[in-house]
């Protein structure tokens, strides 16, 4: 029997047996198989006796049976489409209620189970066992679902290190959708702008900027100067003048941090204090609120030692102070005492601090190039973040996306999750050290760094991207630069209306003043206040400014550019269905969007992914990722969800015409304009690389222009400015063939179904060819003019093919022209054998320029085409009906395109739901107990010519046949099973799994006709034998 392994998933420690994988596995396997009718009748009790439907975070947590299949039983009144929609919103929720279960120790005793059960890496069956273990309540249908969205690269096996990366690239999609109501504010950057036409006192180079601070309550910034007392404050959206000066103590601040005020006055809090750590060892507290004091030292009080950083966290109203000395400490600013120290923090200097808001915890960064995250009860370490080479100087955490950024003089960004000590980007790009770290206000997804040059770099935390990089203008006035704020936007029109609104609010209480209905004294008004500032100058409207200090202060504003819903200025190069996650994909000039197939509504746009312009795109085999091209010659790997960079091809010399994913070797064909046609391994999860190149010696005379694989035949076919048509053998890469056309090809598609191969040339004929060539060299056997007939005109005209798609389930050839014309033919064989081609719809001028891609979903019976006019449309496959076109260039506010109507049709959601019981039986066969090799490859592999036997045995045992009693064993014993009473007596299951084995044993040997005594009676006994075992 298999041994016991020990276990560590308790959080205090303690040391649990548990069972091998295999002993869980038989377990688990046979209670699906057993349970699954129970599960399922009392899930309905449960729902009738409620009579409503759940909504809470456990509503998916809540059972073993398939909870998409729940939700249509209980709304089956709903249309095709609105369950289709139901039941994306359940997918994608399900991750995101996953991700709220996940505090910081189950994650660790996730990493335990994942190191010491898999050795970091983790197959279906182990995955599904170890957070069946800490998330008990998870169907194993939903985890197998979870575990297909992690394994991107196709595998079979997860990392630890896949697992966080997906938690976080998961929360920030669900963020996005969440926080965002339309497409731009989700997907449109907009770009920081230097402003030149600044006039201040600019401080002189031995007073320059040393650190800087933004106080949103008052959209105040905070300037701290080198070898200078004063601190000057600043209006953000007007440095004309200074709002006043904060001097006369003794020491020279080194950083500051504004201490918010629990007093109210009236409606508003009155404005706090702020706290500066001064070169003398002491904390000041200057006070900012309007009166006789503002602008004074409020208190002050002695640090053990030089402190370098200030973090306020108002939840605790506590102060948290990083010493020179790698010390943490927590100061009560009323009572002005140290409440809590942290020795040892660091072994160098603590300088920076950030407060991890709703984690209960700060985060502190050294010199001595570590990150820790601390408890604010406990004062004790939760997390070690190590990967940094140097020290660190800036922090900042993304609350929505729940990551932290560090940064320092590495050059380099570190993205980090708090939940996990393993690195999840890095953010590269910058070529000296980094000062600061900043959110843009109001956007959840993007921050800006900065460095020592000058040089700022806009992120978005959805893909890691750089979105901007911006500088200063003239160049090189920001050298050197120490310190930057990013303040929150201004509108002029709003501010006017709010200072017309307190200037009537002024009159009126002067006017009851005079009327002597009211008597005050108040406090002088002659100081300027941040918060009763006047706005001088001609300030324009911006949503967010960079303010940036070193010799001089530089201001960056970030305006927000109007957005017509008009179409690309560029031509749309290519567009790929994805019957996944049912969305469309498309590539235009260096940039990729992802629309919803089933609303028009564009999801997520990824700019700049590749260095030129992208010339052709596809996707993989399981659909999670897709694969550019561009005329550089380069081939790069992305993420679906993400548009993170997985990993890079061979490149080519020239620009890639085409390429194209065979599916079922996980091979990737690409052909170039350098007459090369290379096939590049996919296997490797984290690096592509050339699995053979096709020979040499036979090599295109012009640029290859297309290609098509057929796997039936194990052929390639390209096609050049030659005018020929080469085929050749995918397993040897040697010449198998060639034919020759009267002009330049331009699209080539192997017909599987026809056996036949199609070519589309500059003198607008189509030319078929049987597959496999014929021994006499390959005649064309028929030619089919492409004629294009325009409106109100009685003839036609010649239009040369551009684009073709065969769909192999309808026998349909769908063609585009250079005009924009689409037009679809049958093509079969006729009883000689001869080439049948029969127009069957066309839609003279679908667009108003060359077809540029064409690409069929059989399961969608959807047609979908992209052209050089920028557009995406979408026909129905049969019969071409119009489904609409997207508003690729759609501007704020859109939520989905307009006339975008593509049909759900009862196939398409009975194919939705089939996806989660094809886990849950991925699931049985992954989880079953393992026996000899051969007999496991020969079950799995006569999986589905058992379905088929077992269904015509049942066919024939209901017309009175006989001899379907052994085939229909599985059925009988999964129905004893379930109507038998459990028990959880452990002496009985290591019998049973004996008895299973056996079973599963006989069937081997039966689908074999393996030479046996009496296979069926042996199964039989055994069977018997298993339900008298008590469970």
């Amino acid at each position: 029997m298999a041994s016991k392994v020990c276990l560590q998933l308790g959080g205090n420690g303690e040391e649990k047996d548990a069972e091998t994988l295999e002993n869980r596995a038989s377990r688990v396997t046979f209670s699906i198989a057993g349970s699954a009718t129970t599960s399922t009748s009392e899930n309905d009790s449960d729902d009738e006796s409620s009579g409503q439907e759940e909504e809470d975070d456990d509503d998916s947590l809540d059972g073993k049976s398939d909870a998409s299949t729940r939700l249509l039983r209980k709304h089956s009144y709903l249309s095709p489409r609105s369950q289709c929609a139901m039941i994306k919103a359940y997918t994608q929720s399900l991750v995101e209620k996953i991700m709220k279960h996940l505090d910081f120790e189950t994650m660790a005793k996730l990493q335990n189970d994942f190191n010491t059960i898999g050795d970091g890496e983790v197959d279906l069956a182990q995955f599904v066992n170890i957070m069946k273990c800490h998330l008990p309540r998870m169907c194993e249908g939903d985890l197998c679902e979870l575990f297909q969205e992690i394994d991107v690269n196709g595998d079979g096996t997860m990392e630890w290190d896949e697992l966080t990366a997906f938690i976080v690239e998961k929360s920030t999609v669900f963020t996005t959708d969440q926080t965002s109501g339309s497409v731009a504010a989700d997907n449109y950057m907009v770009p920081f702008k230097y402003v030149p036409d600044l006039e201040d006192n600019r401080p002189t180079e031995e007073n320059a900027v040393k650190h800087m601070l933004y106080i949103d309550e008052l959209d105040t910034v905070a300037i701290l100067r080198n070898h200078t007392k004063t601190i000057h404050l600043y209006d953000a959206q007007d440095f004309s003048s200074s709002l006043g000066r904060l001097q006369g103590y003794k020491g020279i601040p080194i950083c500051a941090e504004y201490v918010k005020s629990n007093v109210r006055r009236g409606s508003r809090l009155v404005p706090g204090a702020l706290a500066t750590a001064c070169s003398n060892s002491t904390i000041c507290l200057w006070d900012l609120a309007p009166g006789e004091r503002q602008f004074s030292v409020k208190s002050s009080w002695p640090t053990p030692h030089v402190q370098a950083a200030l973090c306020w966290v108002d939840r605790h109203r506590m102060l948290f102070s990083a010493s020179v000395m790698g010390l943490v400490h927590a100061w009560n600013v009323d009572a002005r005492t140290e409440t809590a120290c942290i020795p040892n923090a660091h072994k160098d200097i603590a300088s920076c601090l950030v407060h991890l808001d709703d984690l209960d915890c700060i985060a502190s960064g050294g010199m001595d190039s570590q990150v820790y995250i601390w408890d604010l009860h406990m004062c004790a370490k939760r997390q070690r973040l190590s990967g940094h080479e140097n020290g660190v100087y800036a922090a900042m955490f993304n609350k929505e996306h729940q990551l932290l950024v560090t940064g320092g003089i590495d050059h380099e960004a570190y993205v980090w999750t708090p939940f996990s000590a393993t690195l999840t980007y890095r953010l590269k790009g910058h070529q000296d050290s980094l000062v600061d770290i900043r959110g843009v206000p109001g956007s959840a997804h993007e921050i800006v760094t900065g460095d020592a040059s000058g040089t700022f770099k806009m992120w978005d935390l959805r893909t890691f991207r750089c979105l901007q990089t911006f500088t200063d203008d003239p160049p090189h006035p920001l050298e050197g630069m120490s310190s930057f704020v990013i303040a929150r936007g201004f509108d002029m029109q709003q501010a006017e209306r709010e200072r017309e609104r307190q200037r009537q609010q002024e009159q009126q209480q002067q006017q009851q003043q005079q009327q002597g209905k009211r008597h005050s004294t108040g406090l002088s008004t002659t100081s300027c206040s941040p918060e009763q500032s006047s706005h001088k100058g001609n300030v324009a409207s911006y949503m967010s400014r960079v303010v940036a200090g070193a010799r001089s202060v530089e201001l960056f504003d970030q305006c927000d550019p109007v957005t017509d819903m008009v179409a690309e200025d560029m031509p749309v190069i290519a567009a790929c269905i994805n019957t996944v996650s049912l969305t469309i994909i498309t590539a235009t000039g260096r940039s990729v969007k992802v629309w919803d197939l089933f609303t028009g509504k564009q999801l997520r746009r990824f700019e700049n992914l590749m260095s030129s312009d992208v010339t052709t795109m596809c996707m993989d085999d399981r659909q999670r990722k897709f694969l550019l091209g561009d005329h550089a010659g380069n081939i790069h790997v992305f993420n679906y969800t993400t548009g993170a960079l997985m990993k890079t091809l061979d490149r080519h010399a020239a620009e890639v015409s085409q390429i194209m994913y065979c599916i079922g070797h996980k091979v990737v064909l690409s052909v170039s304009w350098d007459r090369t046609v290379v096939l590049h391994s996919e296997f490797d999860p984290d690096r592509g690389f050339k699995l053979r190149e096709m020979d040499r010696l036979f090599l295109h005379e012009g640029d290859i222009s297309c290609t098509d694989y057929n796997a039936k035949e194990a052929l390639i076919a390209t096609g050049s400015l030659d005018k020929s048509v080469r085929f050749w053998n995918f397993e040897s890469g040697k010449l198998h063939g060639k034919v020759f056309c009267s002009a330049d090809l331009t699209s080539v598609r192997f017909l599987p179904g026809a056996q036949c191969l199609v070519a589309a040339d500059r003198s607008s004929v189509l030319s078929f060819w049987t597959v496999p060539l014929v021994d006499h060299g390959g005649d064309v056997e028929l030619e089919v003019p492409n004629l294009r007939q325009q409106e109100g005109a009685e003839s036609s005209e010649l239009s040369v093919v551009l684009s073709m798609k065969w769909d192999e389930a309808s026998g349909l050839l769908v063609t585009g022209d250079e005009y924009g014309s689409i037009r679809t033919h049958r093509i079969s064989r006729s009883a000689t054998n001869e080439i049948l081609c029969e127009e069957v719809w066309t839609h003279s001028s679908a667009h108003e320029d060359g077809i540029t891609c064409i690409d069929i979903s059989t399961k969608l019976q959807l047609v979908v085409t992209t052209s050089y006019d920028c557009g995406v449309k979408a026909f129905g496959l049969k019969n071409g009906a119009p489904y609409g076109s997207l508003i690729t260039g759609a501007g704020r506010g859109i939520a989905r395109s307009p006339f975008w109507n593509v049909p759900i049709t009862r196939p398409v959601l009975d194919e939705t739901l089939k996806r989660s019981q094809r886990h849950r039986r991925t699931l049985q066969l992954a989880m079953a107990p393992k026996f000899d090799e051969e007999e496991e490859e020969e079950e799995v592999n006569g999986e589905e010519e058992k379905d088929v036997a077992e269904n015509e045995l049942m066919k024939s045992k209901r017309d009175g046949g006989k001899g379907s009693e052994e085939k229909n064993t599985d059925v009988e014993l999964a129905h004893l099973d379930a109507e038998r009473p459990g028990s959880d007596e452990l002496e009985s299951k290591d019998r049973r799994e004996d008895l299973l084995g056996g079973i599963v044993g006989a069937n081997a040997d039966q689908d074999d006709g393996a030479s046996r005594a009496d296979p069926k009676e042996e199964r039989r006994k055994l069977i018997h034998e298993l339900l008298s075992v008590p469970f």
